[in-house]
């Protein structure tokens, strides 16, 4: 049972990969988005995620807490 479960998700998983369209990037027209942080409660603890610009070199981003640092 374990076995069919497994090999119809890793299916299923494949299908999803190879089903996508291939984008000409190039040609596709951009949003206007700015920079943005997003904080989701999960239980006791907050999960927070940013949103970076294609053109953002790589970034370090320092999160803290009542000016702690929060590895």
């Amino acid at each position: 049972m374990r076995r069919t479960l497994f090999f119809a998700i890793m299916l299923c998983g494949f299908m999803t990969a190879i089903a996508q369209p291939r984008y000409d990037l190039e040609k596709m027209s951009r949003e206007r988005l700015n920079r943005g942080v997003v904080a989701v409660r999960s239980g006791e603890r907050v999960v927070v995620s940013w949103r970076t610009l294609s053109s953002d070199a790589s970034t370090s981003i320092e999160t803290g807490r009542n000016s702690t640092p929060v590895p």
